[in-house]
């Protein structure tokens, strides 16, 4: 349960700091990467939150999983398509 703060934490913070540091640059690749990476730890945090509430492992069902991650990669491909035209 919410072992994916252990991916999220670190990568948001080491895209502020090599931000600070001048080493990389805000584009519209870098925010959609984001943007996506932290919609789909959502769904996770969605997943254990389920869990904790009802006190069961249920959480969301793979299906639903699944179309969540579809519908969020098709927006994001979609907005990708539209920002590189």
């Amino acid at each position: 349960t919410l072992g994916g703060l252990i991916f999220i934490i670190p990568t948001i913070v080491s895209l502020i700091l090599l931000y600070l540091k001048g080493s990389i640059g805000i584009n519209h690749n870098l925010i959609i990467a984001v943007v996506v990476f932290i919609a789909y730890a959502l769904i996770g945090f969605i997943d254990d939150f389920l869990k904790i509430k009802y006190h069961n492992n249920d959480g969301l069902s793979v299906k639903v999983k699944f179309i969540m991650q579809l519908i969020i990669a098709i927006i994001f491909y979609v907005i990708y398509k539209l920002i590189k035209h």
